[in-house]
């Protein structure tokens, strides 16, 4: 992106895996979502805000998120976005059998930069979220159950990107392998349920992305008008004549002015 360039996108997630449920195990970040963003270019990279809807599981929920990279360039000329997102999932209470709560998760990363020449892209990435929610528990007996949940992470990305003058169409898969641990408030009697698990979560995106250039100052094509300080001023002259001739007394610069009659 170009300095003050701005770029506004729009694109949908779709987990390709199963997503986590489980006993008290859900992390509380939505997988199947779509995103709108708004990204600024800086002389340094770009940074930018997001946000978005999800669905999960019969429920909606919210998230918003900052988008920060800076560029690098290797000694080969590839070019390098270095940074990543933090993001907040807001879950309301959509029915009484669905968690709901919030989470947060931090998404590092770094990719290669795409061209009109060179569309292909690839890269890693890591995550850590953490999650604080609500759900309900069916054992004997219906039960409203507090838990926090710890995500943490890794995972590689690969995509493709269509650049024309003014828009771009994007299409990239994320496979990350993910380790989970669960904390409740409260102890079971005879609970056998392990709330730590590993599995790998794989996810598929498309995009559409338009450019809008920077600003740019008018400038006059001229011509210009000189400045006041060089125009010629029209100031009329003083005129002396000689009271026995008639004539005119032609003013000379550096000499003295002499009455004609006393010299």
């Amino acid at each position: 992106m170009k300095t003050d360039e701005k770029v506004y996108s729009g694109s949908t997630t779709i987990n390709i895996s199963d997503e986590i449920y489980g006993d008290l195990q859900w992390p509380g970040v939505i997988g199947f979502r779509g995103e709108g963003s708004m990204l600024i270019g800086k002389p340094w990279g770009e940074v930018g805000l997001f946000g978005g809807l999800g669905i999960f599981d019969g429920g909606v929920g919210y998230l918003f998120g900052l988008d920060y990279h800076r560029y690098r360039w290797t000694k080969n000329g590839t070019g390098l976005k270095i940074g990543g997102q933090s993001e907040i999932d807001i879950i309301p209470q959509n029915n009484e059998w669905q968690p709901n709560g919030y989470a947060l998760q931090l998404c590092p990363s770094i990719s290669t930069i795409t061209s009109p020449q060179k569309k292909l892209y690839g890269g890693f990435h890591g995550l850590y979220s953490l999650g604080r929610l609500t759900a309900i528990r069916w054992d004997w007996d219906e039960e409203e159950i507090s838990y926090s949940q710890i995500t943490y992470g890794f995972g590689a990305m690969a995509g493709v990107e269509f650049v024309f003058r003014k828009s771009s169409i994007q299409f990239e898969i994320d496979a990350s392998f993910i380790n989970g641990k669960s904390h409740v408030d409260k102890t079971f009697d005879n609970d056998y349920m392990t709330r730590d698990f590993s599995t790998i979560l794989v996810s598929g995106s498309a995009g559409l992305n338009f450019f809008k250039p920077e600003k740019r100052h008018a400038t006059n094509d001229g011509p210009y008008p000189k400045p006041i300080t060089q125009l010629k001023q029209n100031v009329p002259q003083k005129i002396t004549f000689d009271p026995i001739t008639g004539k005119e007394i032609v003013e000379d610069s550096g000499k003295g002015e002499f009455d004609p009659l006393t010299g």
